[in-house]
């Protein structure tokens, strides 16, 4: 069995876009797939449709999203999780339609599929934080207030906070920049920045370049 998932941000947001998309790649409602909606915002943890459809979900059965960020549940690693326990566990069949990926059930991903989607789920959450952003500063254009003040802190050693929430409490990206009020956009250009400059990808490498640096 097929079945589509579609997300959508608000009631007032259309799905059509989404069900678009999957109508070009030639899934179709009630034909040859079943349709699975459900409206959250991507920051909303909460996903009861989809946890049903996960637990609905047999092996050789196909999920198909329109994109990686359909399946976002509280950062990075969560996500990849997910997707890796559907395929390597459940031996589900996973098509994500904007990122190109078609991953076969019972299949272990190797490194490259592993790495592409880490990037992807990276990006997706960039656009989506770099959206806010963008929204918040027209917002403020127009003198209406938006939210609580954040006295964000980018500083170096704030930076290096971060970096020990995700090694040392093992949090997500996204958790450990909201708990150190460290801008989540900013957060990984800066890292991009630093990996690049020290020559060091690993987190746990480059936090001790850091310290050692301060």
């Amino acid at each position: 069995m097929i079945y589509c998932y579609i997300r959508k941000s608000t009631d007032e947001q259309s799905y059509k876009r989404q069900y678009h998309i999957l109508k070009e790649k030639g899934y179709i409602n009630g034909i040859n797939c079943i349709f699975k909606e459900e409206t959250y915002t991507g920051k909303t943890l909460k996903r009861p449709i989809l946890d049903e459809l996960l637990k609905e979900l047999k092996e050789n059965d196909t999920i198909v999203v329109e994109s990686l960020s359909r399946f976002s549940r509280g950062g990075l690693y969560k996500t990849i999780e997910i997707i890796k326990d559907l395929v390597e566990k459940k031996k589900i069949n996973v098509i994500i339609l904007k990122e190109n990926l078609n991953l076969i059930a019972g299949k272990d991903m190797d490194a490259s599929t592993k790495m592409l989607l880490g990037i992807f789920s990276i990006l997706a959450e960039f656009e989506r934080d770099l959206l806010s952003e963008r929204t918040k500063e027209g917002l403020k254009a127009t003198n209406k207030k938006v939210g609580r003040p954040t006295n964000n802190d980018i500083s170096i050693n704030n930076f290096i906070n971060v970096l020990e929430l995700q090694i040392n409490d093992n949090l997500s990206l996204r958790t450990s920049c909201k708990k150190a009020k460290y801008p989540l956009s900013t957060y990984i250009l800066k890292q991009k920045e630093l990996r690049e400059k020290y020559k060091i990808q690993d987190k746990k490498e480059l936090l001790k370049v850091l310290k050692g640096v301060i």
